[in-house]
């Protein structure tokens, strides 16, 4: 049994820990508010241009569009976003377990990635994967303008043949905050010519100056919300895993400091019965 000093410094080592996933579990609640404020608010605009490019675009006015162009796999860019940090329960986890099936499913091309994320860029070295760039320190406070310098990069990766598809792997975020790792497709944008079921539901247009002027418009705009979209919702769902991973880790404190103190008390009130049989036994003795 640990002696009485010895419980009295887990107790407080545990409180002190206790006190900092506390404060780190107020900070990502804050954090958190924060983010998915800005991630729902942009999620209706990004909805409605996806459907609008889907309507409008068609095989003729994108013949000519490169960011359209279908070409056979044998080179494929992989923009994975995991957190800037631990402390999130499984979430970084979950995506790496996600990007090892998925590369491991690609038997056909040649897999590289973009890490995005401090804790994505060190699993990737760590494993050896063939990684393109890098890019951590995201932040929570960048906008789609101060996103523009990555996204070119990505776009001129694509337009250039240096990549013939690039896809994104990043999490789903249900309403109640929790996620799961999901691919999906970033360039080409010829999948947007599949969902031919909006396209027959569709009215028509008058287009100023033409449609393919306004459709190439669309499509620059539709590229830039889209990867803020999936950087923000990522980064909500970081910050969600966080908070709970650290609101849990407060609660298993309180239940050990609860042993640690019910353990604590047995060895004082053992401690005490044995000074008082001392005290009594000498008593006897001096009879």
């Amino acid at each position: 049994m640990a002696s009485l000093r010895e419980l009295r410094r887990r107790i407080k080592s545990v409180e002190n820990i206790r006190g900092i996933t506390k404060a780190m579990e107020i900070i990502s609640a804050v954090r958190y508010k924060k983010i998915n404020t800005r991630y729902r608010k942009a999620t209706p605009f990004f909805a409605g241009l996806e459907r609008l490019v889907g309507r409008i675009a068609s095989e003729e006015l994108t013949a000519a569009n490169p960011l359209f162009a279908k070409r056979e796999r044998k080179k494929e860019l992989v923009l994975f976003i995991a957190g800037e940090r631990g402390l999130c329960g499984s979430f970084n986890a979950l995506i790496f377990k996600e990007l090892l099936k998925y590369r491991a499913a690609a038997t056909d091309r040649k897999i590289f990635v973009y890490p995005i994320g401090k804790t994505s860029a060190a699993f990737a070295r760590r494993r050896g994967l063939d990684i393109w760039k890098t890019w951590t320190d995201i932040g929570y406070t960048f906008t789609p303008d101060t996103l523009k310098a990555k996204l070119a990069e990505v776009q001129d990766a694509f337009l250039s043949g240096e990549f013939d598809e690039i896809n994104v792997l990043t999490v789903t975020l249900s309403r109640s905050g929790a996620s799961k790792p999901i691919i999906e497709p970033f360039l080409s944008l010829s999948y947007l010519l599949k969902k031919t079921d909006e396209k027959q539901s569709a009215t028509d247009y008058i287009f100023e100056p033409d449609p393919t002027s306004v459709l190439n418009s669309l499509i620059e705009l539709f590229i830039k919300q889209k990867f803020f979209v999936l950087l923000l919702r990522s980064v909500t769902a970081e910050y969600f895993a966080r908070m709970v991973a650290m609101k849990q880790a407060t609660e298993n404190g309180k239940e050990v400091i609860k042993k640690l103190t019910l353990e604590r008390n047995k060895v004082r009130q053992a401690l005490i019965t044995r000074e008082l049989s001392e005290i009594i036994g000498g008593a006897d003795a001096l009879k």
